[in-house]
């Protein structure tokens, strides 16, 4: 599911599972129930869509389009935090 475009889409109780989703946009969704597990969401687009709740912590990126008031109580893995971490300018002692 590379490239594609979600864009203002109300998704509930959705899963997408080892799937890439490289460079795929969900720009202004809605999310309730929706998981991602063991996923390629790198170069995802997230602009606009909150992902309170969501689990991200299975998937593997390098680079994200999310502000940081939508990064808000979504679900990461401890190497994913200290590289959130590391974006907002904190030094982390590895």
């Amino acid at each position: 599911m590379n490239l594609c475009n979600f864009g203002v889409a109300r998704l509930k109780q959705s899963s997408f599972e080892q799937s890439s989703l490289r460079g795929t946009s969900y720009y202004d969704c809605q999310f309730k129930k929706v998981k991602f597990e063991h996923c390629n969401i790198d170069e995802v687009d997230f602009s606009d869509t909150p992902l309170n709740n969501v689990d991200i912590s299975t998937c593997t990126f390098e680079r994200l389009n999310v502000t940081l008031k939508n990064l808000s109580g979504c679900v990461v893995s401890t190497e994913q935090a200290i590289g959130f971490a590391e974006l907002l300018g904190l030094k982390v002692k590895r």
